[in-house]
């Protein structure tokens, strides 16, 4: 799955429980001499989530896992992992978002948040440390993180504005 589809289900989870939430992402600068720079500061989060009824708020740094990242973890046995054997073929897959988030659930959270910290920038990890310094609620990952914190949270799914 690519990232922004990870993020569209995000959002998506976050709506479920009542969240409401400003995208942030908004790419990177075509050509010139600034091509690839993003056009909001360094290190901001994909999303900035609201919960008015429960009163909490929260940055969500959105990554995703590619298919080198997930094939070693794989239980190489089950189904549908033992069909899956080329790289290429599990690559496919993961663009179905069942078999993705299924690929995902199947690592255990601290190995999936030790790959998702690999991929975060300089200035990302030091957001999310001054997040943590003023207690600011911070989520990195993909779905399976954002359910944990709604859970966490003691969120309800239903609850809107």
């Amino acid at each position: 799955m690519k990232e922004d589809a990870v993020q569209r289900a995000v959002r998506i989870l976050y709506e479920s429980y009542g969240g409401q939430w400003y995208n942030l992402s908004q790419g990177f600068r075509p050509g010139g001499a600034r091509h690839g720079t993003t056009r909001q500061s360094k290190g901001i989060p994909d999303l900035w989530v609201f919960f008015p009824n429960a009163g909490f708020k929260l940055w969500h740094e959105t990554k995703r896992l590619d298919v080198d990242e997930l094939r070693p973890h794989l239980p190489k046995l089950e189904n549908p992992w033992n069909e899956l054997t080329t790289r290429r073929a599990l690559q496919l897959a993961l663009e179905t978002p069942a078999i993705y988030a299924r690929a995902t659930t199947c690592l255990d959270p601290g190995l999936r948040m030790g790959l998702y910290r690999k991929k975060q920038s300089a200035e990302q990890i030091i957001f999310e440390r001054r997040c943590h310094a003023t207690k600011t609620n911070y989520v990195l990952g993909g779905v399976e993180e954002a359910y944990l914190w709604v859970t966490a949270s003691s969120l309800t799914m239903g609850r809107t504005v």
